[in-house]
This record gives structure tokens, C-alpha cells and sequence, in this order.
């Protein structure tokens, strides 16, 4: 009779362990997704601005970096211009309001690579 109860106690304990689970996995998976979204804008954003800066375009590189980004739900937050290539920086915002970062570069292919 001292242990009357118990089960019920372990049950919540239970109930309480998969919930905090569920919740970790929630939360993992939206980060997850959330960098898969920085690093796949931080590409198309590189990409996009290569493209304009070594074959021309009427709009300036980082510029078409910046809509490429946003279109992509990220925000540029820095882009840089080499001899040879485009360095692209941008962030998006995860759960738990976390800060996420990718950066990428793009450029012509290389004669001989």
C-alpha cells in the first residue's frame, strides 16, 4: 500500500519524457530546415550575382544578391566582389530565435579545370 500510486506517477514522468522528446525534435528539425534555407539562398544568391558581375547584367551584382536572397526568405548581410569570384553572407532567422549563417562563392569556371 506505500506504493499505491506510483504507476500514476510514473506515467506522468513518461508523458513528460516524450513530450520534452517531441519538442526537441520539433526544434531540431526546424533549425535543420532553416540552414538547409541559408545555404541554399547563400547559393542561389552567389550564383545570381556571378552571373551579373562576369557576363553583365543592368543591375549591380550585390544588388541582384540581395533580391535573389530575399526572394529565398534570407537576408544578405554581406557580398563582396574578388577578381575571381562573388563571396556571398546571408542569415535567416530559426526557431528559438536563433541566428543562422551561410556563405557561399561563385564564379566563371577556370580554363584548364
Amino acid at each position: 500500500e506505500a506504493e499505491e500510486g506510483s504507476a500514476t506517477i510514473w506515467a506522468v514522468g513518461f508523458i513528460c519524457l516524450l513530450v520534452a522528446l517531441a519538442l526537441g525534435i520539433t526544434l531540431l528539425s526546424g533549425v535543420l530546415a532553416a540552414k538547409a534555407r541559408a545555404q541554399n539562398g547563400a547559393d542561389f544568391a552567389a550564383l545570381a550575382a556571378a552571373q551579373t558581375y562576369f557576363y553583365g547584367g543592368e543591375t549591380a551584382p550585390c544588388a541582384v544578391a540581395e533580391q535573389v536572397a530575399r526572394e529565398n526568405q534570407v537576408s544578405l548581410t554581406a557580398c563582396s566582389l574578388q577578381v575571381s569570384d562573388v563571396k556571398v553572407e546571408v542569415s535567416v532567422k530559426a526557431p528559438a530565435n536563433w541566428l543562422l549563417k551561410a556563405h557561399s562563392r561563385a564564379g566563371p569556371r577556370l580554363s584548364g579545370n
